[in-house]
């Protein structure tokens, strides 16, 4: 969404209106961005559908609006062994991550619990555990292109920061290697 849904949408609000902007953009976990928003610290979420949770405090206060489709991927840097396999789009077997150290998103985020599925059900392998566990895409895709480390992140953001951080993502040959999850932006219901 940083990457690419944000810079567009500011754009475009800058271009239609003549009104005075300020923005405050605010990285959070899904939660604590759900408990800003009915606090009225913020006016706008924007997540994953899936980490909306219906049965959340208060939820019936907030409007959800579907924005996008997202490919979520799992993705190499360039020291790691698998890069140029990745980078050259050929398919990895998915018995080669048994063994690979990763950066991974807080348990219980939506972006942890697609690598742990997609893992064990999938790919029949024991669950990762992380060897750096980062809340933050950017600091994920970091890590991730100046380490040894395999991420998990949006397929739309690993694409652009690819040639920059030097990332690739992973194609696990005919196991489902990226799963589809729309989004989503949250309106109190007081708007």
């Amino acid at each position: 969404l940083m990457l690419n849904f944000l810079p567009e949408a500011i754009q475009q609000l800058m271009a239609m209106d003549a009104t005075p902007m300020r923005l405050r953009i605010h990285e959070s976990t899904v939660p604590s961005l759900r408990e800003r928003l009915l606090a009225d610290e913020d006016d706008v979420v924007l997540t994953g559908l899936a980490a909306v949770d219906p049965g959340a405090k208060a939820f019936h206060a907030i409007r959800v609006h579907r924005l996008a489709t997202e490919t979520l991927a799992l993705f190499v840097g360039q020291r790691h062994p698998l890069y140029e396999i990745a980078r050259n789009g050929r398919s990895v077997d998915a018995a080669q991550l048994a063994h690979c150290s990763w950066t991974l998103p807080p348990d219980g985020t939506e972006l942890r619990r697609y690598v742990e599925n997609l893992l064990v059900f999938q790919c029949g392998l024991a669950p990762p555990s992380p060897t750096v566990e980062v809340s933050s895409l950017n600091g994920c895709m970091t890590m991730v292109g100046a380490t040894c480390l395999v991420g998990v992140a949006p397929l739309s953001a690993v694409e652009r920061m690819a040639e920059t951080l030097k990332l690739a993502p992973l194609r696990l040959g005919k196991i489902k290697s990226a799963t589809f999850r729309d989004t989503v932006v949250m309106f109190h219901a007081r708007q």
